[in-house]
């Protein structure tokens, strides 16, 4: 089998492309393994054959940190939001896509550009969008559920999981209380709130709960899930992380709201160009310290 420069090649297998890679073990014999069924992936990962796939390594950053896009994770280990070991930095310059991230992450089309900017104000927490995004495991005593809010200044993100839909209000009030409470002394105070329409968020128990905390409410129009593009562009970004690592650490779905919880802490110290640092730090959150993490799903 003649191999190109990355050590694999494309084979046609009833009909199927498949990604086969050579694996060396001594000084001599040769085994073939089967990595991945091409037949739904996208082109831009096959160039004449020659495929830049590779499995990620287990100590590299990209994987510590979440599968997170090199270029954000250097960024953020430029400007001081992410910190890390010298010696793996250098691993966040490979040419090759992450094998976990082909598999787990996918494209979904972007919503209308810039249809929120009227409503931005330059202070965290004014405006907070949220949406709550049902992930169908239909596992026992597993939650079925996950509500994101999502500061529109500096992109900063909390998540709770839930059983039920239902629960959105207390999650609500915790949120508004947990924004209150720690950072009094900055001022920082939700003040606005923008849902799709769903019945989740339009009752009256979260009505009383805005209303005693004088927060404004406001909706998207009925059917446009684009129109709350912010939150379901988010919800798809979580999600795939999620995914990834789970796939990466070759664990069961069931640990979905772990995996969940730990990839939104890691974005929210990632460098954002937009606002020249991370969300975390912009609140006052200290640097995220890659050096006292592990991959997920292991010890």
């Amino acid at each position: 089998m003649k191999l190109d420069s990355f050590g694999v090649k494309v084979i046609d297998v009833g009909g199927k492309k498949k990604i086969v890679k050579v694996l060396k073990h001594g000084h001599y014999n040769l085994e073939i393994e089967v990595i991945y069924d091409l037949t739904w992936l996208s082109g831009k990962h096959i160039i004449k054959n020659k495929v830049r796939l590779i499995a990620s390594v287990a100590s590299s950053l990209h994987s510590i940190l979440g599968h997170v896009n090199n270029n954000s994770l250097k960024s953020s280990i430029k400007h001081n939001t992410i910190i890390a070991d010298p010696t793996k930095v250098e691993s966040l310059n490979a040419k090759e896509d992450c094998y976990e991230c082909a598999i787990a992450k996918g494209k979904k089309h972007a919503a209308v550009p810039n249809s929120r900017q009227v409503y931005i104000k330059k202070s965290p927490f004014e405006n907070i969008v949220s949406d709550v995004c049902e992930v169908g495991t239909k596992i026992n005593d597993t939650p079925n559920y996950f509500v994101t809010f999502r500061d529109q200044y500096t992109g900063y993100t909390k998540v709770f999981t839930m059983h039920k839909k239902h629960e959105i209000k207390d999650k609500l009030f915790h949120y508004i209380r947990w924004v209150k409470n720690q950072f009094s002394e900055r001022g920082y105070s939700v003040k606005s709130l923008f849902t799709d329409r769903g019945t989740e968020y339009l009752n009256s128990e979260v009505t009383d709960i805005l209303s005693e905390a004088g927060i404004e409410s406001h909706t998207t129009s009925g059917y446009t899930p684009a129109s709350n593009g912010m939150s379901e562009r988010l919800n798809q970004t979580l999600l795939t992380d999620a995914r990834t690592i789970l796939h990466s650490g070759k664990l069961e779905s069931k640990f979905w709201p772990e995996a969940i919880l730990h990839v939104t802490t890691i974005r929210n110290h990632v460098y954002n160009t937009k606002i020249k640092t991370s969300a975390a730090k912009l609140i006052g959150l200290e640097p995220l310290d890659s050096r006292r993490l592990r991959i997920f799903g292991r010890l």
